[in-house]
């Protein structure tokens, strides 16, 4: 199922595609061996099997917390990502959908440990990120599906971007997942039903008849300048310029009106405002570095 995945990200786009996969320590060998033939994929390595700091001092308190965000942190070194994919069971945590991932602290012999991870965690690592971007994927055999459709939809509600969820018991050769995949990031339209997988993107990414305030006619924001922009083209974009960038777009959803389209004139000003502080950040630390070219290669 992972080489699976991993091969509908390189047939789904025109542009080169990278992934970092992350997966249970038992599973890194055999996940490496499946996907040894395909190009731009790292699979890492395990963290380490010590307890995390807060188990160590309180293992009730650390119960639920999952170490898989900050594994995953510690690996991409600063780097940004577009898209951020999980495959793994559902669980409903007070009440909500959240992603159901193996444990890494310790468990009593011939027992196995879980981690509940919420939308709140899932939406701050998106934003630490940079991503604009989330897709879930229900694991076969998901005894909670329904709680991974829930968590993609607090996931669509509280930031921009896009976000896609894929059952694979509905879609074991993941055709349709791939064809959700040129319909959202290459805008190729599927000309089908998608049974298996639902999508989420603001309104105004299928129909604008006129573009919100602050926006583009494609309805994306104004305010990144050109430069910010062209860093977010790159392949090396810093995790902290998509950051800020995610931020701003986040702002200028949330200061949209009940009409989608205008705002508070005076919000408006301060929204540029924190735009220039920004942008010209951007400017000034990438003009005095050389972390990335600024022709977006």
């Amino acid at each position: 199922m992972v080489k699976t995945l991993a091969e509908t990200w390189l047939s789904s786009a025109k542009w080169t595609v990278t992934m970092d996969v992350f997966v249970e320590a038992e599973a890194t060998q055999e996940t490496r061996r499946l996907l040894s033939s395909l190009q731009g994929i790292t699979v890492h390595d395990p963290p380490s099997p010590e307890p995390s700091p807060e188990y160590r001092i309180d293992p009730s308190a650390a119960a639920g917390r999952s170490r898989w965000f900050t594994w995953i942190g510690e690996q991409l070194a600063g780097r940004s990502v577009d898209v951020v994919h999980v495959a793994s069971d559902g669980i409903f945590l007070a009440g909500r959908g959240a992603l159901a991932v193996p444990s890494f602290e310790p468990s009593s012999p011939g027992t196995s440990r879980s981690d509940a991870i919420s939308a709140t965690e899932v939406c701050r690592a998106l934003d630490r990120r940079g991503a604009f971007s989330f897709i879930a994927t229900s694991w076969p055999e998901n005894p909670s599906p329904a709680a991974m459709r829930d968590l993609s939809d607090i996931v669509a509600q509280s930031r921009p971007g896009v976000v896609a969820f894929q059952e694979l018991d509905r879609d074991l050769e993941a055709t349709e997942l791939l064809a959700a995949q040129r319909m959202l990031f290459e805008g190729e339209p599927p000309g089908t039903s998608l049974p298996g997988a639902i999508c989420w993107s603001h309104p105004a990414f299928v129909l604008f008849p006129e573009p919100p305030q602050l926006s583009n006619s494609d309805a994306t924001t104004t305010l990144l300048s050109e430069l910010t922009q062209s860093v977010l083209a790159s392949a090396e974009t810093p995790a902290w310029v998509a950051a800020g960038a995610r931020a701003l777009e986040g702002l200028h959803a949330r200061a949209l009106g009940p009409d989608g389209l205008n705002m508070d004139p005076d919000v408006a000003v301060a929204l540029n405002a924190v735009a220039k502080t920004f942008n010209d950040t951007v400017d000034s630390l990438i003009s005095d570095s050389e972390e990335v070219r600024r022709d977006g290669r």
